[in-house]
């Protein structure tokens, strides 16, 4: 937590710095305030793209480039609007099904299709003749570089995502990324075509809300969960910016300091739940609006409105248009972390202190990522509690889940002690040697348990107060979880 507040904070600096560059440009350069908005909003979604595996020079060239397609495609959505709906949507869509071929390319992908999701959240005006439109189109290549200076320059100071890279372009195979790619072109030319149809043209909040809601599918479970909090953030984030945006007059500069101060503080809570970042940027989105003479309380009916609509059909396709079960992207996600934690016990036992230190952080990575994508399970494994099991039943693999997240403490003493022991050439003791070969024999047990998909359904045994209490530390801590997590497996029921 402490690292992703981290990461928040260097994000947001990133953010300001580019916002005052693009200030200054605009006033020396004479442009319409537009230019600051994209340089914000490029800088906020280009720092998680950056953090991914590949070249650091790859974002300073893509983006730009990307930037400059992107106001092409804005100026042909504008001229002729069917035809740049449909680039921008087979765009979007190549974009996603590119992770097939990798980490690189994934990361290549969510660069090219930044600028045009910046579309979505920037107002700019229409501008009259062609000479305007192209000259507006090239302002966007040097703010787009701009900001990824700017993004990559603090993004050094931030913490290395190692060992998440390799986590990603195991966790997207051909199919599940082909299955995402579908989805998302249908959510969001189903949004186009509802978004001008409902809403006129206020249509960007349908397209975003879909894209937002689509992306990053985890699971069909992670998109109804991250879709209901999609809804209650933006529900609360309008209501409460679009009563106060009213305070500022259109054009009032002071309307774009709520927007970073908006923005601040969703960045710092985005770590503790996303419905605090969809409520923060969907505040900030009301600001921004207000500024641009949109704002005001007769819209608010209609900004909930869209993102309810636009909610409802990215579900929708999520769970009836080739789905991704949750229970599968978890079972990918638990191999993942016993493959790490797999890696660590054999530099251990190699008396590798550098293969134990990129192995823990992977482990915590790939740790992480499984806590992302359980966040579904684990809310049906507390209203199954908290309903004696009458209403909802337990999940599949919520004790798997349970045991596997435990492990971060246990790994982080074990990591502690066997630098200890492995500094200056040391080689383990016996003991511990013979520790690690029992565990090494768990690990490999629950790994074929993940493959073979057993078809019995054994009851699983509740954990006991002894299993619900911190366990005491290292080697034999790390065995109790594994062979806890074995028995949940074996529980689990086949699809």
């Amino acid at each position: 937590m402490l690292a992703l507040g981290r990461t928040s904070l260097l994000t947001y600096a990133a953010v300001l710095a580019s916002f005052f560059t693009a200030w200054g440009l605009e006033t020396v350069a004479h442009l319409h305030t537009d230019v600051v908005v994209l340089a914000v909003v490029l800088a906020l979604m280009a720092g998680r793209a950056a953090r991914r595996a590949g070249p650091w020079w790859q974002p300073a060239v893509v983006l730009p480039l990307a930037a400059l397609w992107a106001g092409l495609v804005g100026q042909l959505m504008r001229t002729e609007r069917p035809l740049g709906d449909a680039v921008f949507v087979l765009v979007v869509a190549a974009g996603i099904w590119m992770r097939r071929f990798g980490p690189s390319f994934t990361r290549l992908g969510t660069l090219l299709t930044l600028p045009l999701i910046a579309l979505l959240t920037t107002p700019v005006p229409r501008v009259s003749g062609a000479h305007n439109g192209l000259v507006q189109v090239l302002w966007a290549v040097p703010i787009a570089a701009m900001s990824t200076f700017w993004v990559l320059l603090f993004q050094r100071l931030a913490p290395s995502p190692v060992g998440n890279e390799k986590v990603q372009a195991a966790s997207s195979s051909g199919r599940t990324s082909t299955r995402m790619a579908v989805q998302m072109a249908l959510t969001l030319g189903a949004a186009f075509v509802l978004g001008e149809w409902l809403f006129g043209d206020h249509w960007p909040w349908l397209v975003l809300t879909g894209y937002v809601v689509a992306a990053g599918n985890r699971g069909r479970g992670d998109v109804l969960v991250k879709g209901l909090h999609r809804l209650a953030g933006a529900m609360t984030g309008t209501i409460v910016a679009t009563l106060l945006a009213g305070v500022f007059a259109p054009g009032d500069r002071t309307a774009v300091v709520a927007v970073l101060v908006t923005l601040g503080l969703a960045l710092l809570a985005r770590p503790y739940g996303y419905a605090y970042w969809a409520a923060g940027v969907t505040a900030a989105l009301a600001f921004l609006y207000g500024y641009y003479g949109q704002g005001g309380t007769g819209v608010l009916a209609e900004r909930v409105g869209a993102v309810a609509v636009a909610t409802a059909l990215a579900v929708a396709i999520a769970w009836w248009v080739l789905p991704i079960r949750t229970t599968d992207m978890i079972r990918r996600r638990i191999a993942d972390v016993l493959a790490d934690v797999h890696n660590l016990l054999t530099a251990a036992r190699r008396s590798d202190p550098d293969g134990l230190q990129a192995a823990a952080s992977a482990a915590h990575s790939t740790l992480a990522r499984l806590e992302e994508a359980s966040g579904t399970i684990r809310l049906h494994d507390r209203l199954s509690r908290a309903t004696g099991g009458k209403i909802w039943p337990r999940p599949p693999l919520a004790d798997a889940v349970r045991g596997v997240l435990a492990l971060e403490r246990p790994l982080e003493e074990l990591t502690a002690d066997l630098s200890v022991q492995l500094a200056d050439g040391a080689r383990i003791d016996r003991e511990v040697g013979a520790e690690l070969a029992r565990v090494h024999g768990v690990l490999t047990s629950t790994r074929r348990t993940l493959g073979r998909r057993p078809d019995s359904d054994p009851p699983v045994p509740a954990p006991t107060e002894e299993r619900e209490k911190p366990p005491p530390s290292g080697l034999r801590c790390l065995e109790e979880h594994l062979l806890w997590t074995r028995v949940s497996l074996l529980a689990v029921p086949v699809a």
